[in-house]
C-alpha cells in the first residue's frame, strides 16, 4: 500500500492482533483498512472529524478512534459506527479480565483529569481538580476451606467454587457463604452442596456479638446497631434495637475480639484502628487482612504479598500487633515497676495483662505477686509452679526453674551445672525430648553413669531415626540399647535376613520375640530359618504349618515324624495330593513308600501300571496306521532325493542347494553319507562354503565310513577350504530364501 493522498496527513495507524490487518487514520477523517498483503479491504470518510488515534480490540472485531476534542467513537470490523462518548482519561491493568463490575469509588471534587496504576496492580492514583488521591484494591481471593484439628494440623481441604464471606462451623458441618450462595460441608459422613438465590445483597461482611453486630456495605461504610436498645419512636411505639452513632467509611475489614466484648479492630484504607467502647486507639500502619483478635493482640496477615509466590510463602507476611494497654503495661512493668502497674492493671483488667504482672514478678521472683496474678488470670499451672518455687531454698535453683519457665532452656542447663546438678539438667532435657543432649550429658559425667537411663537414651534415639525411616542409624542404637524388639524390626525393614538369624539364634529359648522373628521369615518365603525360630519357643505346630504353606512337604513330613503329631495322616494324604496335582506319581509313591502307608503306594502303583498297559495296546493296534504313515514319508525323501540331483544336472545350483537342505530330516531313510555328500556337492557349486565346511564336518563324524573314505573326505576338505574360506561368497539374498523355505517346509 503507498500514500498517494496529498489532502492530509497521517495521524496513526494500527495492526490487528494476528498481524492481517492494519488501520491507517487521516487527520480529514479519512479511515482506510488493508490487509497484510497490501490489498484495500474498506474505507470511510468520517466527515467533520480531526482522528487522532486508532486501534484495534484484542478479538479484531472492534475499531476505537481518539478525535481531537477527546472523543471516543467505537465502530465494528466492517466500518459500522455503533457508539460514541467523550473521555478525559483511562489506563489499563490486566487484573480482572472478565466482564464484572468490581468496584465503585467515590472521591471529592468535581473532575478526574487523569488516573494511573500501581506496577502490582493492588494501587491507583487518581488526579482530581489540583489533588492527587491515592486508593488501594482489595481483590476478592479464592479460599479453600481445610479442615484442622486441634494442633493445627491439616486433616481434609475442601476447594469450592465460591468466595466465602462468612464461615462459620458445628461439630459436623462447616457452612460458607458468598454473595449469592451458601456451601455446607458435611466433614465426618456425606458432602452436600447446597445453593439458594439472594434476591438483595446489603452488606460484604459482618462480625457481631450477642448485642452488638457491625456491618460493612459495599461502599466501604462500617455502621453499628445496638440490639438490646429499647426506644419509642414519634407513634409512641416502642422500638427494639437502634444505630448506635459511631460511622467509619473506607472500611473493608474488621473483627471482634473474642475475649472481650468491648474490642474490635478495623481496616481503614491502610490502617488498623482498635476501639475500646467506640473510642479509637492511635492507628496502626498496615495493609495486611485481620484473621484473629485474641489476649490483647491482633494476628494480621500480608494476603497481597503471599499471593504474589503462593507457591513458597514466607512467616514473615503474618504480623502480630499488640493494642495499646499492653503495650503500655509492659511499659509501666520496665519503667515503673510491678507495684505501680499492677494498680493499672487492676483498672484495666485483662487475663494476658495479669499474666504479663506474673511473667515479671517470676522474672523478680516475686512469688506473692505472681501467684496473685496467676489467680487473676485463672492459670493453675503457673500457680502450682510458684508453690513449687516457694519449697525451694536455693536462691540459684528458683532462678534455673524461672529460666526453664520461660523457655530458656540453655541457661536453666547452665546453671544446673554450676549448681553441680547434673541430674537435674539431664531431667531437664528429658522433659523437652532432647535425648541427643541427654546421652552426651550422660558421658560427659565424672560419676558413674545410670545403665538404665543410658539404654533409655539409646532407644529414644533410635525410635528418633526409626521414625525418620532411617533404619541403619537406629540399629546402631538399638543395639546399644538393648532394644531387641524394635532391633527386629529395623532389621527386617533393612532386609538384613542374617542379622535377624543371628538375632534369633542369640535369643534364649521361648522368648516372646521369638514367634514375631519366625513370622518375618515366613513372610519373606525363607522356611528353615522360621521352622528353627518355631522350634525354639516349642511351636512345632505352626512350624508343620509353615513348611506346608510354603510347599516344603518332605520337612513337614519330617517334622510331623519327629514331634508324634497326631494330623500326620492327614498331612501325608495332602502332600500326595500335591505331589499328584503336579503329575510327580512316582514322588508320592515314594512318599508312602518311607511312611509305611504301602497300602496307598500300591494303588499308585496300580493305577499307573493300567495307564501303561492301556498305552502298550493302544500302540500295537495302531501300528497299522504308522506304516502306512512312514511310507509317504519315504516317498518323500527319495522325491528331493531325486529332484536335487535333477536340478544340479540343470544348473540350478540355488534350487539344487534349498532341496538338498530338506533332506536332512531323513536321515533315518537315505543313508547319511549320501545326503551330505550331495549337500556338500551342491553348497561347492553354489559356493555357499560355510553350508559345505558344516556338510564335510558331519561326513567326517559319521561312525559307518571306513577309514579310507574318511581319509579321502578329509583330504578333499584341505583342498577346498585351503582356496576358500568356509563363509558364503555369493552376494544375493540365500539366506533370505533358505529362511522362507524352511519357514514353508515346517509348515508342510
Amino acid at each position: 500500500m503507498i500514500n498517494n493522498r496529498n489532502k492530509s496527513v497521517v495521524r496513526s495507524m494500527s495492526w490487528n492482533a494476528d498481524g492481517q490487518k492494519i488501520c491507517i487514520v487521516y487527520e480529514d477523517g479519512a479511515v482506510i483498512v488493508g490487509s497484510v498483503d497490501g490489498n484495500r479491504i474498506w474505507g470511510k470518510d468520517l466527515k467533520g472529524t480531526h482522528l487522532c488515534h486508532v486501534a484495534w480490540s484484542s478479538d479484531s472485531q472492534v475499531l476505537l478512534f481518539g478525535m481531537a476534542n477527546g472523543e471516543i467513537h467505537i465502530y465494528d470490523s466492517q466500518g459500522n459506527f455503533i457508539s460514541g462518548f467523550p473521555m478525559i482519561n483511562s489506563e489499563y491493568f490486566p487484573f480482572f479480565v472478565l466482564n464484572k463490575h468490581l468496584r465503585t469509588l467515590k472521591v471529592p471534587g468535581k473532575q478526574i483529569s487523569a488516573l494511573s496504576w500501581e506496577g502490582s496492580g493492588l494501587k491507583i492514583a487518581l488526579a482530581v481538580d489540583s489533588y492527587i488521591y491515592f486508593a488501594n484494591i482489595r481483590p476478592d481471593y479464592k479460599y479453600v476451606l481445610v479442615l484442622c484439628n486441634s494442633i493445627g494440623t491439616p486433616l481434609d481441604p475442601k476447594y469450592i467454587d465460591i468466595g466465602p464471606l462468612f464461615v462459620t462451623m458445628t461439630k459436623t458441618h462447616v457452612i460458607a457463604a458468598s454473595k449469592e450462595a451458601f456451601y455446607i460441608w458435611q466433614y465426618r459422613v456425606a458432602k452436600k452442596l447446597t445453593a439458594m438465590e439472594i434476591n438483595q445483597v446489603a452488606r460484604t461482611r459482618k462480625e457481631g456479638r450477642e448485642s452488638r453486630v457491625a456491618i460493612i456495605d459495599l461502599s466501604g461504610v462500617l455502621t453499628f446497631f445496638d440490639l438490646e436498645a429499647r426506644a419509642v419512636d414519634s407513634t409512641g411505639q416502642q422500638v427494639i434495637g437502634e444505630q448506635l452513632k459511631l460511622e467509619r467509611k473506607d472500611v473493608w475489614d474488621m473483627k471482634w475480639a473474642k475475649d472481650n466484648p468491648d474490642l474490635f479492630a478495623m481496616m481503614e484504607k491502610t490502617r488498623m484502628y482498635v476501639f475500646r467502647n467506640l473510642d479509637p486507639e492511635e492507628p496502626i500502619q498496615t495493609s495486611g487482612y485481620i484473621c484473629n483478635f485474641e489476649d490483647l493482640e491482633i494476628k494480621s496477615v500480608l494476603l497481597d504479598e503471599i499471593l504474589k509466590n503462593p507457591e513458597h510463602p514466607n512467616k514473615d507476611y503474618i504480623i502480630n500487633f499488640e493494642i495499646r494497654s499492653l503495650r503500655d503495661s509492659r511499659a509501666l512493668i520496665e519503667k515503673v515497676g510491678i507495684e505501680e502497674s499492677s494498680q493499672f492493671i487492676e483498672d484495666n483488667p485483662h487475663p494476658r495483662l495479669w499474666r504479663l504482672l506474673a511473667e515479671a514478678a517470676l522474672q523478680k521472683l516475686d512469688l506473692q505477686t505472681a501467684e496473685q496474678a496467676f489467680v487473676r488470670c485463672k492459670d493453675y499451672q503457673g500457680i502450682k509452679f510458684v508453690k513449687r518455687l516457694g519449697n525451694l531454698q536455693s536462691e540459684s535453683m528458683k532462678q534455673a526453674e524461672v529460666a526453664a519457665y520461660f523457655s530458656r532452656f540453655e541457661e536453666a542447663e547452665r546453671m544446673y551445672l554450676d549448681m553441680d546438678r547434673r541430674d537435674l539438667a539431664i531431667g531437664l532435657r528429658i522433659k523437652l525430648g532432647d535425648w541427643f543432649r541427654v546421652l552426651q550429658l550422660l558421658k560427659t559425667g565424672s560419676g558413674d553413669s545410670d545403665d538404665a537411663l543410658l539404654e533409655q537414651a539409646h532407644n529414644a534415639i533410635g525410635d528418633y531415626f526409626a521414625d525418620r525411616q532411617k533404619w541403619l542409624n537406629a540399629v546402631q542404637y538399638y543395639v546399644q540399647g538393648r532394644n531387641q524388639e524394635r532391633l527386629a524390626e529395623c532389621y527386617y525393614m533393612l532386609e538384613d535376613y542374617q542379622g535377624l538369624e543371628n538375632l534369633a539364634n542369640s535369643l534364649p529359648e521361648n522368648n516372646k520375640l521369638l514367634p514375631d522373628i519366625a513370622y518375618m521369615f515366613v513372610r519373606v518365603g525363607m522356611c528353615e530359618q522360621a521352622v528353627s525360630a518355631f522350634l525354639k519357643c516349642n511351636r512345632p505346630k505352626d512350624a508343620v504349618d509353615t513348611c506346608v504353606h510354603l510347599n516344603q512337604w518332605n520337612k513337614a513330613v519330617e517334622l510331623a515324624k519327629d514331634h508324634n503329631m497326631k494330623e500326620i495322616g492327614s498331612l501325608l494324604a495332602r502332600y500326595a495330593s500335591h505331589l499328584l496335582e503336579k503329575n510327580k506319581i512316582l514322588d508320592a509313591i515314594e512318599l508312602y513308600r518311607k511312611a509305611n502307608y504301602f497300602f496307598e503306594a500300591a494303588k499308585l502303583m496300580f493305577k499307573t501300571a493300567s495307564a501303561l498297559a492301556g498305552l502298550l495296546e493302544e500302540d500295537v493296534l495302531s501300528s497299522t496306521n504308522r506304516f502306512a504313515d512312514n511310507a509317504w514319508r519315504g516317498a518323500e525323501a527319495y522325491h528331493f532325493f531325486i529332484l536335487a540331483q535333477r536340478q544340479l544336472y540343470k544348473g540350478s545350483v540355488d534350487a539344487a542347494l534349498k532341496t538338498a537342505l530338506h533332506l536332512r530330516d531323513y536321515e533315518d531313510i537315505i543313508p547319511a553319507v549320501e545326503i551330505y555328500s550331495l549337500l556338500a556337492l551342491c553348497a561347492c557349486a553354489n559356493r555357499a562354503f560355510d553350508i559345505c565346511s558344516k556338510a564335510f564336518v558331519k561326513l567326517e563324524s559319521l561312525e559307518t565310513l571306513k577309514p579310507e573314505q574318511r581319509q579321502q573326505y578329509e583330504e578333499l576338505a584341505l583342498e577346498i577350504f585351503t582356496r576358500h574360506c568356509p563363509k558364503y561368497n555369493k552376494k544375493s539374498d540365500l539366506d533370505d530364501v533358505l529362511e522362507r523355505w524352511v519357514y514353508i517346509y515346517m509348515i508342510l
